[in-house]
This record gives structure tokens, C-alpha cells and sequence, in this order.
């Protein structure tokens, strides 16, 4: 018994390992650990938790005076004393939230959000949220995955493209979605970007004269500072064995995690120094514990060697330092890190290690099918969702068949409560999906009100696709004089390849060009079947007894086409893109494809609750005695990307370039339909 006691005692005292995504105040550091949110002295003493839930916390934020922290459960973001107390929550949305930081004079959390996605690729992702609560307000600017505020609050940092090695992980990733770092003015529109090159950057943080970010430049991920003034990029970390993950900083100094431990680079003597936190013997892992989550890495380790396509040179050399490294795992959100950290040393794509959800799912939130904005202090109809076509999916609630509701009204109170600007509108609309819901609806903030009854959506993402691209078929259609027809193509599946061969059998006769959009298309198997409909004239050609050609003649459209793809063209995507350009079917426009073409074999369970898909397939392609462009992705014929100018005059570069090119191919094009005289027999 004495020597369990101390054992315990030693334990205790011992440094915790696998403290992650750790922040500074001006006096305490944040972290998680065991899946609870943790603080403790600048120094590393007098640790304390803040949370103690069955759930997985993450991304713990000081406000600026160090007296709220910002944290993420279940997707939503809340708010908790630093000293510890009553939380609060922040945001109600059914799609994920993540907390990122806060605005410098600490009103306003920064937010990522999935909450528009469907139409992702033209829809900001970082929102500001009141931290009272209530509406969050998207930065002005395309595409944003995360960002930090220069001291003035009117500039701000962000990485424009999705933070691959941060959000997979994929170590070494060099594919289209390369991330980099742009800097922004709303005000002036003044818009710049740090040095590019085959490399990502990632996680900026604005710190007076100077932006910090994590770069993956000269092999593993480092710290590195930008220089406003002289535009000089310096590195600051010499890590080698692990890659800095998760900065965080106050007005002196940066914290982040590497191997496990934490370290605070000062910033006046640009040194770092590694943290010693020792949690109390009650959080730490168990020996049940330790052996539970040390199989499931072995296991799944052991399933890449055995099972991938083509294995990491490193494999076998990086298991001695995970199966340590997970020792220290208190909570499967722990042993989730360290897994997918290890998986991510594959530097492949096509690595998924996904784990059913366990915790208690929230009551499912309604959605309006809208879009808000705050005004005199209540909700105000920005925009309804329309959907074009009847087949191409849910119509918006406020759009239902004698729902009177127009853009530009109020929206006063739901089920008699109201919705005043300080609360967010979710947060009335909480188990609210597909019930009858009363809206009190005005054309004016102070009434008089009129009652209509609706019933909210539980997942409006495929109402905001079908609304982005009924959007950009008919921006093609006034581009073009009606001449060009859009047809987006989501994935290369057989219900996506079915639709694709529909859309372009209804345009048969009716447009003299074709757009085809395979932006955000997110793979599958059936590619070469896209491929066929678009370059393979018909086998045979139908005639009446007047010569004419019907309309069953099938898919097949013998005009100019031109493709769009982008960095979230991924798998089945990127070799879309791949082929329209290696048969040279047309322009490719956008920007270079994710690169991710390998493909998953089975489904792996892995012990603990856990699935593993790992890369089992390559790719050789016989036209050009080549495998397939892994990590890399297919450039373009004509770069295009996305800037906040664009976005701003509600421009899209990408689809106004296609639109251009094709238009301007119909003169010259050659018909690849022989011209026959069909037979008449006699009579």
C-alpha cells in the first residue's frame, strides 16, 4: 500500500507530457489535457482544471486582459472565467464552430464556421462574435481558415486556403492547397500576402510590428517571425524531430506544443524555454488506460505497414517515439491526437481515422434557409435560399408555398420569444427541426407584426449548394448572352455522374458552349465516366424521316468546353481535372488541384472505437507511363484565384475567366458530328 501511495506521489510530481493547443495571458497559460480545459502559472506552477465534462474540449483563448477564456465543445464555442466559474455559451449552430481568438479589445470572439457550408468555395469562414452573444459577422474576404487582428483592429492575418498539415494532418503536404498567410485592410481594401513558395504557412498570429506563423519551409514545421517594416521572414525554432503545432501568444511572448511539451518563446530575447506543468495524480493515465490506447496505436500503425500502397520511408522508424508519446494519453481525445499526428508522418493523403461519436448528440437546431444581418436591433432577412430547379433539392422554409416573407423583413420574435440582437437567433430554434415553428415577422423593426408558421430545416447544406450553383448558372447564362451552359460536377460517384449525364443531355441543342465546374469536387470512382460523356462523340446518330436529329440522341454536346477546378478538387477530382487536361478537351482554369490521388482500400476497425482508412491504391495511367501526380495536384492552363476585391464587388474570377475563354473558342470551333445526308428510301 505504502508503495502505491509513492507511486502515485512520483507520478504526480513527475512533468505531464501531452499537454496541446495551449494559449498565454499576460500571467497564465491554457491547455488541454484529458480532454479538459487546464490553466496554470506562466511558470508552470499551480495547475487547475476549469472543465471536467465527458466531453472533448479544445482550442482554449485568453481574452486580451486574461480574465475570459474562449474554448470549443461539440462544436460550439463558450466562455469561461480564467479563475475558473460559471461557463456560458456563445454560439447555437448545428454545423461546427471553433474558437480562434479574440478581437484586441477583447468584445469580439473570433470564430471558424462551417455554418455556410455547401457553398464553401465563395463563403467566408471566420466569423466575429459578441462575446455578450448574439450574431457573428463573416470578415470580408473569400475563404478564411484561421486569423489574428493587428493592435489597430482594422487590419487582420489569415490564411486564405485550408491549413492542411494543421486540419488532417498531412506532414510535408505539397499539393494545390499549399496554405500561405495574406494580410488585409476592409477599410482601404489593401491586400498582401507573405512570401509564397512550395511550402505552407500556417497559423498566423499579429503581434505589434510583426506576424508569427508556423512554416513547414525547411522540413518540420518551425516558428517564424515576418517583418512588417522590412518584409524579412526569419526563423525563430529549430525543431527537428517534431513539428511546432498550435501557437498561441500574449503581448511578450508565444507558447506552443512540440513532442508533448509545451515551450514560451519570449519574444524580447527570442529564446525558448520548456514548460514543466505537473497535473495531479487524478488526471493522469491510468495503467488500463495507458495499455488500452498504446494497442490502438500499435494497431494502427501495424495496419499502415501492412496494408499501404506505397509506405513511408519513415514508418518504422517513428513507432518507438508515438508508442511513448501516447503513453501519456488521459482521454481518447489524447490518443486521437497522437494517432492522427502519427498517421500524418505518411505524408499521404487518403488517411482518415475517424471515431463514432460517443458523447450525447445536442438537440438538433432549425434552420431558416437564410442569411441575417443585425439592424436596429433585431434579425433582418439579408437573403433566401433559393434552390432553381424543383429536383435540386429543399426549398428555403421562408420560401415554403404561403409563407409571407420577403427579404428585407424582420424577424421579431420565434414561438413568442425575442430575437433581439443580443441573442442568437439558433439559440431559439434549439430542437426545432421539422417542428411547426411560429415566426413573428414585421416590414419594419417595431411592427406590426404578422404571424407565420414554418417548419425550419436540420441541415441547410444542400440548399445553400443548390443555391450557389443556380447562382452561377445564371451569372453564365447573362455572361454569355444565354450562348454557354454551367454545369457543376460535386463528385465523380454514380449519382453525381448520373446528374452530370442528365444536365448535359438537357443542354443538348441549347447552348453553344459549356462550363463545367468541378470546384470543391471531393473524389470518387466513377471519373472516366464524366470523362466519356464530355469527349466521346455519339456511336450512332438517330434520323426522322425530315432529317432531323432528336432529342434522345443522348448526353453528347459537340461544342467548346471549358473546366474550372480548384485546391479542393481532391481524388476523383484532381484526376478529373487530370484528364480533361492530359486529352486536351479544353482549358483548365483555377488554381492547382489538392493532390490527393491515391486511393483508400477497406475500412479498418481499430480498437478503441475507431475506423482506418489508409491509401491501398495507386494509380499508373498507361497514356503517359506515369503514376499519378500524389501531393502535387494538376496546375491550370490559366491561374485564376480568389482575392477579397473580388469578393467584395461579388465577382467570380474563376468563373468569369471560363466564361471568357469559351466564348471566345465558339468561332473557331470544328463540329465533331460528320455532316450526313440521311437516307430517304424511296417512295
Amino acid at each position: 500500500m505504502l508503495f502505491a501511495v509513492l507511486a502515485t506521489l512520483l507520478i504526480s510530481d513527475a512533468p505531464t507530457r501531452l499537454l496541446r493547443q495551449p494559449d498565454l495571458s499576460p500571467t497564465q497559460v491554457a491547455f488541454v489535457y484529458g480532454g479538459d480545459i487546464w490553466t496554470a502559472d506562466r511558470s508552470g506552477a499551480a495547475p487547475r482544471r476549469l472543465t471536467r465534462t465527458p466531453e472533448a474540449e479544445s482550442y482554449p483563448r485568453f481574452s486580451p486582459d486574461g480574465r475570459l477564456i474562449a474554448f470549443t465543445r461539440l462544436g460550439d464555442v463558450y466562455v469561461i472565467p480564467s479563475e475558473g466559474g460559471p461557463e456560458r455559451r456563445i454560439t447555437w449552430h448545428p454545423l461546427h464552430d471553433t474558437a480562434v481568438g479574440w478581437s484586441p479589445d477583447g468584445r469580439q470572439i473570433v470564430i471558424n464556421s462551417e455554418r455556410w457550408k455547401g457553398a464553401w468555395d465563395v463563403s467566408p469562414h471566420v466569423f466575429l462574435v459578441p462575446v455578450e452573444g448574439g450574431w457573428p459577422v463573416p470578415l470580408p474576404v473569400p475563404r478564411a481558415s484561421s486569423a489574428s487582428f493587428a493592435p489597430d483592429s482594422r487590419r487582420f492575418a489569415y490564411s486564405p486556403f485550408f491549413q492542411v498539415p494543421v486540419e488532417w494532418p498531412w506532414r510535408q503536404y505539397r499539393g494545390g492547397s499549399l496554405a500561405h498567410i495574406a494580410l488585409f485592410d476592409p477599410a482601404s481594401g489593401e491586400y498582401s500576402e507573405l512570401p509564397r513558395g512550395e511550402w505552407n504557412d500556417v497559423q498566423p498570429i499579429w503581434r505589434g510590428d510583426a506576424v508569427y506563423f508556423l512554416s513547414d519551409r525547411d522540413g518540420a514545421m518551425n516558428l517564424y517571425r515576418y517583418s512588417l517594416a522590412t518584409r524579412a521572414v526569419a526563423r525563430l525554432t529549430s525543431h527537428e524531430d517534431w513539428d511546432v503545432r498550435n501557437p498561441g501568444a500574449a503581448a511578450d511572448a508565444i507558447v506552443y506544443e512540440n513532442g508533448g511539451w509545451l515551450y514560451v518563446f519570449d519574444l524580447a530575447a527570442q529564446t525558448s524555454r520548456r514548460l514543466s506543468i505537473s497535473l495531479p495524480a487524478d488526471a493522469l493515465p491510468s495503467p488500463a488506460d495507458q495499455a488500452r490506447w498504446s494497442r490502438t496505436a500499435e494497431q494502427a500503425w501495424s495496419t499502415y505497414q501492412e496494408k499501404a500502397f506505397k509506405r513511408a520511408s519513415v514508418w518504422s522508424a517513428i513507432k518507438p517515439r508515438y508508442l511513448e508519446l501516447i503513453r501519456s494519453a488521459a482521454h481518447w481525445s489524447d490518443a486521437d491526437y497522437v494517432v492522427k499526428q502519427m498517421l500524418g508522418e505518411a505524408g499521404q493523403g487518403h488517411v482518415f481515422f475517424t471515431r463514432a461519436e460517443r458523447e450525447a448528440a445536442p438537440a438538433k437546431t432549425g434552420l431558416l434557409g437564410a442569411d441575417f444581418r443585425v439592424e436596429n436591433g433585431r434579425y433582418r432577412v439579408a437573403r433566401i435560399l433559393r434552390s432553381g430547379r424543383e429536383e435540386e433539392g429543399p426549398r428555403s422554409p421562408l420560401a415554403a408555398a404561403g409563407v409571407q416573407v420577403r427579404e428585407g423583413d424582420y424577424i421579431l420574435a420565434i414561438n413568442g420569444r425575442a430575437a433581439g440582437s443580443g441573442v442568437d437567433i439558433h439559440a431559439l430554434l434549439v430542437g426545432l427541426a421539422g417542428a411547426e415553428v411560429r415566426l413573428s415577422v414585421a416590414s419594419s423593426p417595431d411592427g406590426p407584426a404578422r404571424e407565420v408558421t414554418v417548419r425550419p430545416l436540420g441541415d441547410e447544406r444542400g440548399l445553400r449548394y443548390t443555391d450557389w450553383v443556380r447562382a452561377n448558372r445564371e451569372r453564365v447564362a447573362a455572361a454569355s448572352g444565354g450562348r454557354a451552359g454551367y454545369v457543376h460536377v460535386p463528385n465523380v460517384e454514380a449519382d453525381a455522374t448520373e446528374d452530370f449525364r442528365r444536365q448535359c443531355r438537357a443542354l443538348h441543342g441549347k447552348v453553344e458552349a459549356l462550363v463545367i465546374d468541378e470546384r470543391n469536387n471531393s473524389g470518387g470512382t466513377q471519373t472516366l465516366d464524366v470523362i466519356d460523356v464530355i469527349e466521346r462523340p455519339p456511336a450512332r446518330m438517330a434520323f426522322d424521316f425530315r432529317g432531323e436529329i432528336p432529342p434522345f440522341i443522348g448526353p453528347y454536346l459537340d461544342v467548346p468546353k471549358v473546366m474550372i477546378a480548384n485546391e479542393h478538387s481532391i481524388s476523383g477530382g484532381d484526376e478529373l481535372a487530370f484528364y480533361f487536361r492530359q486529352r486536351k478537351l479544353g482549358p483548365l482554369v483555377g488554381v492547382r488541384t489538392m493532390g490527393g490521388m491515391i486511393g483508400n482500400g477497406g475500412q479498418h476497425e481499430i480498437e478503441g472505437g475507431w475506423t482506418l482508412a489508409i491509401p491501398e491504391i495507386g494509380f499508373f495511367i498507361p497514356e503517359i507511363g506515369e503514376w499519378s501526380a500524389e501531393n502535387r495536384g494538376v496546375e491550370p492552363d490559366y491561374r485564376v484565384e480568389w482575392k477579397p476585391a473580388d469578393f467584395a464587388a461579388g465577382r467570380d474570377p474563376q468563373l468569369e475567366k471560363a466564361v471568357e475563354l469559351v466564348l471566345a473558342a465558339i468561332p473557331g470551333y470544328r463540329k465533331r458530328i460528320p455532316a450526313v445526308f440521311p437516307y430517304r428510301p424511296a417512295r
